[in-house]
Parts: C-alpha cells; structure tokens; sequence
C-alpha cells in the first residue's frame, strides 16, 4: 500500500456465497444483506485509525460516534456517495468475488485498485476445498500430524464414503465460516443425498472427511501483508458442541493456550 493511501474496508459476510454463485449480479438472500446492514462496522475493530469503513448509509454512525469518544484511534465512516471522491483510497473488502468487484466499480473505485479476472479466478481456486484437499499431505510432517480429506465427485462415491464410516463430514467445497456442512452417521439418507446432488451440481462436487476422537478446537492465524509476507498472528482456542457448532472462544494469552495444547502434542511438533 502506498504511503498516502488509506483502506477502504467493507464486510460482506455473503462472501462465499457469491464465490460459489461466481455471478457479477448475485444477489445474496435477505437474511445476508440484513447481517452486511447490521455488522458493517465489524472492520472498526480491525481497521487501523487513518483507515475508513464503508456504510451504504447512516445506519451506525451513531453507534460509531459513542465508540470513538471511548476509543479514539477508531477508523472513520466513509458512505457509498463519499467514495468516488475520495482519493487514494485501496478497497479490503471481507472477501474478493466478482460481486463485490462489480459493486466497487459502481462506486467508481478505479479499475486498477481491483483484481482482475485473472487474479478473481485464482482466488476461487484457492478458496475452494479442493486446494486444502491437495495440500494436506504435504502437512504431514510426522507421526504428530494426521487427518484425510477426499474430493468425490459423484453420488455413489459419497454414498460409499458415508456408509464405510461410522460418523463423517460432508463439506460444500466452496462455502466458510461453519456452512456447507453436512455431518453423517453412517447412513446415506434421502437428505443427504439431494444435498449432495446439489453441490455436485452446483459446485462440482463434495469434500468427505472421518470424523476423528477430538480432545480440542483451535485456529493458528495468519496476517498476510501482502508480497508473500506472511507472519504468525497467535491462536484462537473455542468450544463447539458435538455436531460442530461454535460456542464460544477462551480468551487467554498464546503462551496459556500453547500450555493447554502441549497436554496433546509437543510444543516443537
């Protein structure tokens, strides 16, 4: 980012639902758009000062008003009208798919502050489950690392998949945040069966993994400062329940949650 740009963040929680559609006019269901309305000042709490948030009205401004007199370094909020006069300004959206690049461009964000056709296509595919598919053998560094993951592309594969596993987990290949998720006991049912035509149809096919004995939940993250930088962030350590829904997260230091984690696997591993 230049030195005298500013990012420009929006939340569209739709997102991997507008990859999966691929469609420049997809329109997200009802209930999408009232979460984009309802969180678009998620980014205030990530956004850096000098940094703006886009609202496609006034809708939060008051609730920003009452943060920034507690928390002074909060971003701005920037309305859809604002943009186009406003320079130097680089879109960071939630995520990057061809509906919300046609959206920018309605606001006159220039062209070439946005991906390309190119650069779109290789986001999808390195969204797509298929690519952590592939790259999870390459994680196997030794006996401290396990987990299979499976790409089926037609019914009867999946069938078999679920009926030799006593519990497993279908996944929509282009989906996120807890969605697409389809969790099977060994019994290829009438439902599960038009769920996964569906997203052998729509998306190309199914991701089919065991379910394995988990002790704990946890996410290493990442920043990724663009360039191929890319340096740890910490750890995320939450509870789900048995069927895979989250709870809730523990706030602890890294340092307490690698504590926890080593009764499991070595901290070197």
């Amino acid at each position: 980012m230049k030195a005298n740009a500013s990012a420009l963040h929006l939340f569209n929680p739709a997102h991997d639902l507008s990859l999966a559609n691929y469609s420049p006019t997809y329109m997200p269901p009802a209930s999408a758009c009232r979460l984009s309305v309802d969180l678009s000042l998620l980014p205030a709490w990530y956004a850096h000062p000098e940094d703006a948030v886009l609202a496609s009205s006034f809708h939060n401004l008051h609730f920003l008003e009452e943060k920034q007199a507690l928390f002074l370094e909060l971003p701005h909020l920037l309305m859809e009208l604002e943009v186009a006069t406003t320079p130097n300004l680089v879109p960071v959206p939630w995520g990057w798919n061809p509906a919300v690049h046609k959206y920018l461009l309605s606001l006159r964000v220039p062209s070439e502050m946005l991906p390309n056709k190119a650069q779109l296509a290789a986001i999808r595919t390195q969204s797509h489950r298929l690519f952590a598919v592939n790259l999870l053998p390459a994680l196997q560094l030794n006996d401290n690392f396990c987990g299979e993951s499976f790409y089926l592309t037609n019914t009867s594969d999946i069938r078999h998949f679920v009926e030799n596993h006593e519990t497993c987990l279908l996944k929509a290949p282009l989906s996120g945040s807890g969605k697409g998720l389809n969790w099977c006991r060994n019994v290829y049912t009438s439902v599960i069966n038009r769920w996964s035509e569906h997203a052998v149809n729509r998306q190309g096919g199914v991701v089919a993994e065991p379910i394995y004995n988990k002790v704990a939940d946890f996410a290493m993250l990442f920043h990724a400062a663009g360039e191929g930088n890319v340096s740890f962030a910490g750890y995320s350590l939450f509870r789900t329940r048995a069927n895979g829904v989250y709870e809730s997260n523990m706030l602890l230091p890294d340092e307490l949650i690698e504590r926890r984690l080593t009764n499991y696997v070595p901290l070197e591993a």
